[in-house]
């Protein structure tokens, strides 16, 4: 599964988690319910919606520089590897799960 894919699941659970519908989430969002439909496939994801659709949900995008401060140059994969830990949180996955 891709990064944004995975970032997308986040987002759908978060939805979901929410008790809304794609089409409870049309006005919240400002998206039409085909185009969230669309979104949630991973077809029609620009980076604007993808902010917007998290904002709707109450989230924060963070874009972090990588390997700041770090001289052993492993940084970004400790820092993937975090990321992609928290995201199996979310979404009730074991660290060990095949993806």
């Amino acid at each position: 599964m891709t990064p944004i894919n995975e970032l997308i699941k986040v987002l759908i659970h978060a939805r979901k988690r929410k008790g809304l519908g794609q089409g409870d989430f049309e006005s919240m969002a400002g998206f039409k319910q085909q185009q969230i439909s669309r979104m949630e496939k991973g077809n029609d994801m620009k980076l604007s919606n993808f902010m917007a659709w998290a904002d709707a949900l109450g989230y924060d995008v963070t874009l972090v520089e990588r390997g700041k401060g770090n001289s052993n140059g492993n940084d970004h994969t400790t820092k993937h590897r975090e990321s992609t830990n928290l995201i199996h949180q979310i979404l009730g996955k074991s660290g060990s799960e095949e993806q």
